[in-house]
């Protein structure tokens, strides 16, 4: 006996399906895209090399366990070749480093029509079927907006500066979240959540650089109330506190004649 399972299972309609959460507007045109967070994860990441330390540490641990085909011969060389002419471990590492970075990952299959145009311009053959996708691309993260009617993803836009919009239909386009986000049609990251320590962590280097840059705060200041400026006993003076400043002389003894008074910077000076 056979079994037509596609006229057994019934078709659901878009209608039915459960709300994401996300805007109540009821649009085929929403995008939710956190664009203002994309930017100043840019802006703290590339600016802070410990976190770029880490997103490299961790990309560079997935793509150690490495990645093989299976099947049958045939197939396993149509893979290989498909692998090989796409530069799939470029388009894979550029793919991790958005996916740890903002927490979503593209990748967009090119099918029949889009191989042909390639291989119509460089005159390749590469033997394959004509069903068999033809090419992969990473697409940068912080460029894609998913598109959606509140209830499922309708399609992909790549909107970049200067650049007329492409949209991707959903089938031509892998879309992985790394942390799902309370419903929302976005993931999230690590890096997100760590936008506060690295801001801190900025702003405490801007801090302490323009410190020493400045020359910074006088530990002591030392009065003379019995010389004027440019006297002997003066350059004297400044002369052995540089000498002492070396770190190797700090804790030397300074002997000096005439009257010092030593203060403290910071304390009552009255």
């Amino acid at each position: 006996m056979l079994f037509d399972f596609k006229a057994m299972i019934p078709e659901v309609k878009a209608s039915q399906y459960p709300f994401m959460n996300e805007s109540t507007a009821r649009t085929d045109f929403i995008t939710t895209r956190p664009k203002a967070t994309f930017d100043n994860l840019d802006f703290w990441i590339e600016r802070t090399p410990e976190v770029l330390a880490i997103i490299n540490a961790i990309v560079t641990d997935i793509k150690a366990d490495g990645f093989r085909f299976e099947g049958g011969k045939q197939a396993i060389n149509k893979a290989t070749n498909f692998s090989r002419v796409n530069f799939f471990n470029d388009e894979h590492y550029k793919t991790l480093w958005d996916w740890v970075k903002y927490g979503d990952a593209y990748l967009w299959i090119g099918g029949v029509e889009s191989f042909l145009k390639v291989q119509k311009k460089f005159n390749i053959e590469f033997g394959v079927d004509e069903d068999f996708p033809k090419a992969l691309r990473s697409i940068p993260a912080n460029t894609v907006d998913i598109m959606h009617d509140n209830k499922i993803i309708t399609e992909f836009k790549q909107i970049t500066q200067g650049r007329e919009t492409i949209t991707f239909p959903v089938k031509d386009v892998i879309h992985g979240p790394l942390i799902p986000n309370k419903g929302k049609v976005y993931g999230i990251s690590p890096s997100q959540a760590m936008l506060t320590e690295m801001n801190i962590l900025g702003y405490l280097k801007d801090f302490v650089g323009t410190y020493f840059k400045n020359g910074g705060v006088p530990d002591w200041m030392f009065v003379l109330p019995n010389e004027m400026a440019g006297s002997p006993n003066h350059k004297r003076l400044i002369t052995m506190l540089q000498k002492y400043k070396h770190p190797q002389r700090k804790h030397g003894n300074l002997v000096f004649a005439g009257e010092v008074q030593p203060t403290k910077i910071g304390t009552d000076l009255g």
